[in-house]
């Protein structure tokens, strides 16, 4: 090689090519930021357990979390069905009202003894039996989404959504039914349900948690 061309090819910086991120992370990021709306330096507590894919999935939230600003601590807890307790200390964590709260079980997170038999009265002085919901509905001071028995797949496919679109049909859903009497249900198995919806207002979880007060699913 002539001296020229040595030199022209130490001057030559070869990109390397960032690593591709895995889809249940790409997934995370989306629900961070599309979802949450994660700002530096807020809080975000993740709840979840070894079992299944939950924690597999938490830790991707974590990176999400962490890639976006947030200051992420994450408690793992035995795995629990809906009639099993809580844990006592991630029950105080809860009631320390972080910024955010995510939980992500492969099955349930437990019930909250006290909540159940005396209850948390919020803010707005309604009694609720869970810290989670006082702490969002009730007091507006969090905001949380998660979910029961998650895996990758299920974070995957239904996360990376078009939200903007869901919003708008979902308005435009209940403004039909807002403004109906009657509600009649088909499917092509046999499904012939008719039911009355006059008098009541309808609820849609459309994954817009990015102010305090909102409690919701993922996927939502």
């Amino acid at each position: 090689m002539a001296k020229g061309a040595r030199v022209l090819a130490k001057s030559i910086t070869v990109a390397k090519e960032k690593p591709a991120i895995s889809k249940l992370r790409h997934a995370a990021d989306i629900a961070v930021t599309e979802m949450l709306g994660i700002r530096e330096g807020e809080e975000v507590l993740i709840v979840t357990n070894l079992e299944g894919e939950a924690f597999t999935v938490a830790r991707e939230f974590y990176a999400a979390a962490r890639s976006a600003g947030g200051k992420v601590v994450m408690m793992v807890q035995p795995e629990k069905t809906f009639e099993d307790l809580c844990e006592r200390l991630v029950i105080n964590a809860i009631n320390d009202c972080p910024d955010i709260v995510l939980w992500l079980f492969s099955k349930g997170g437990g019930k909250d003894a006290y909540g159940i038999t005396v209850g948390y009265v919020g803010r707005d002085g309604k009694k609720y039996n869970n810290p989670i919901l006082r702490a969002t509905l009730g007091d507006h001071r969090s905001r949380s989404i998660g979910g029961a028995f998650l895996n990758a797949d299920i974070i995957e496919r239904m996360v990376p959504i078009d939200y903007t679109e869901m919003r708008v049909i979902a308005h435009r859903l209940k403004e039909v039914l807002d403004k109906g009497r009657e509600v009649h249900i088909t499917a092509p198995a046999g499904t012939d349900l008719t039911l009355s919806v006059e008098g009541r207002d309808a609820k849609f979880e459309i994954g817009d948690a990015q102010m305090p007060g909102y409690f919701g699913n993922i996927p939502c």
